[in-house]
């Protein structure tokens, strides 16, 4: 399909995303906890650190602990929890809502720079979860891909440098879009004046890592960064030796 052809089948086809309704949300966790749980590598390496995946929605609960802008929180056992806030943003689309819990399973599974509690930094869960685990998803369930969606252009201009199949474009679109749709929620939530976008690349180095969330911006370019950085999807990282596994 040459690029023309698929700029015309995803504004044609694609025009709206489906906004996050409950039974969508169980669904998406449903299918994510089956895509890491049927994989042998997570499985064993979970078991070394003692724990699971297992994701939890509160739909009753505005956000996690009643703080701001948090609909997720991750735990070292493995549990997930997520609130049912997501539901009453209009920027919580489905790829906006993979990228949330794609987040914190990055907080379990993504590797170092992590805290004494073995969880993931902020940032490190945000590039493992576009890297990673959204590609691992989009790659288990196609259908998923090809479900409606919105997009700003500039996304499309990026992934289609770097990729060359349509799926691998849309699986990169979805990931951008859904990070900045995360960020954007994020900021607004927390009454940011200053609303990320696309193609920003903030650029701002701290002088040591941060430990807790960065600026919306950040986030989104964290996740434009994963989503083009062709990594095998399959990877481990271990915390202690800081090993890759795939």
């Amino acid at each position: 399909m040459n690029y023309l052809v698929l700029i015309l089948s995803l504004f044609s086809l694609n025009s709206f995303s489906k906004l996050l309704n409950e039974d969508d949300a169980i669904n998406l966790i449903i299918k994510l906890e089956k895509t890491y749980s049927d994989n042998a590598i997570i499985k064993n390496y979970l078991v070394r650190r003692q724990n699971n995946i297992l994701i939890y929605f509160m739909p009753d609960e505005e956000y996690v602990f009643g703080a701001p802008g948090i609909w997720g929180q991750a735990s070292n056992d493995g549990r997930i929890f997520i609130a049912g806030g997501v539901l009453k943003s209009i920027f919580f689309t489905e790829e906006t809502f993979l990228a949330l819990i794609c987040h914190e399973v990055g907080h379990l599974v993504g590797g170092q720079p992590a805290g004494a509690s073995n969880l993931s930094f902020e940032g490190q869960a945000d590039y493992y979860g576009a890297n990673v685990c959204m590609k691992k998803f989009y790659k288990a369930y196609p259908t998923d891909l090809y479900k409606p969606t919105f997009f700003h252009e500039n996304y499309l201009i990026r992934c289609r440098d770097v990729y060359k199949s349509e799926e691998e474009i849309r699986i990169c679109i979805k990931t951008m879009q859904g990070g900045l749709n995360l960020a954007v929620a994020s900021a607004l939530a927390i009454k940011d004046i200053i609303l990320p976008g696309p193609g920003i690349n903030e650029h701002h180095i701290t002088p040591r890592t941060l430990e807790g969330r960065d600026s919306a911006q950040c986030i989104a370019d964290t996740f434009e960064a994963g989503a083009v950085c062709d990594l095998n999807p399959n990877r481990l990282i271990d915390f202690k030796k800081n090993k890759n596994y795939f």
